[in-house]
Order: C-alpha cells, then sequence, then structure tokens
C-alpha cells in the first residue's frame, strides 16, 4: 500500500461490487478523492438522493459536473436545482494556464443539455462564447 493506494483501489472494489454504502463510509480515509467520481456516477443510477452526499466530498469541478449530470438524468425531479448548480461550477472553472476553462465548461454543459432544453442550452452557447470573447489576447 504505497501512497495509500491500497485505500482507492478497496473503495473502487467497493463501489463496483455495488456496495455504496460501505465505499462512502471509507471516503474519509482516501489519500485522493477521485474514486469518489466513480462512486457518484455508479450510485446515481440507483439512489440519486444519496449519490448527491458524495459531490460534496468531491474536489474537482469537473468531477462534481459529471456527477450532478449522472444525478439530474436519474432524478429529473431535481434536474432544474442540479443544472443551476453545474452552471455554477462550470462558470467559476479555472485552470492553471487555460483561460478558457470556464467558457469551456459553460460550452460543455450547454452541448449536453442540447437535446433535453435546446432553449436554455442556447442560452448556454451564447454565455461561453461571451466569455471567450472577454479573455484578452496577449499575441
Amino acid at each position: 500500500d504505497v501512497g495509500g493506494r491500497g485505500d482507492e483501489a478497496g473503495h473502487e472494489a467497493l463501489t463496483a461490487l455495488g456496495a455504496y454504502d460501505e465505499a462512502f463510509a471509507l471516503a474519509g480515509d482516501l489519500a485522493e478523492a477521485y474514486p469518489l467520481r466513480g462512486l457518484a456516477l455508479a450510485w446515481a443510477e440507483t439512489d440519486p438522493k444519496a449519490a448527491l452526499n458524495v459531490v460534496d466530498e468531491l474536489k474537482q469541478p469537473a468531477d462534481k459536473v459529471a456527477a450532478l449530470w449522472s444525478i439530474a438524468q436519474h432524478d429529473p425531479a431535481a434536474a432544474d436545482g442540479l443544472y443551476d448548480r453545474m452552471l455554477e461550477l462550470a462558470r467559476a472553472a479555472q485552470q492553471p494556464g487555460n483561460p478558457l476553462a470556464a467558457s469551456s465548461a459553460i460550452f460543455e454543459l450547454a452541448k449536453a443539455l442540447a437535446p433535453l432544453d435546446p432553449e436554455r442550452a442556447a442560452s448556454l452557447y451564447a454565455e461561453a462564447l461571451e466569455a471567450a470573447q472577454l479573455i484578452s489576447s496577449r499575441y
């Protein structure tokens, strides 16, 4: 078990076995948070409300958006609120060396929403374009 990898592997095994409660109980023991993304995605299929608890433990905004997207797909009643939360995360996206991170995140959300809500997607495409145009070029 070098660098806590054993904990991550055990966590992933519990998730693969469908032992989601047990996997979530080990969340605090993980050296890295990445296995929680897989847990959130898998748990969303059977218990979206429980999977929502995992989102708060995720560190990366992209992981949070992926988990929220999966939860929204499996819990349509909560989808609108989740879309708003995903948009907040997309707007706040920061990535060193990538000034287009927020614009790209908004664009990806718009692309995912397009088949479900074309009007909302169009608004997000426009927002992504506007965010990209606000970036100054130093070339």
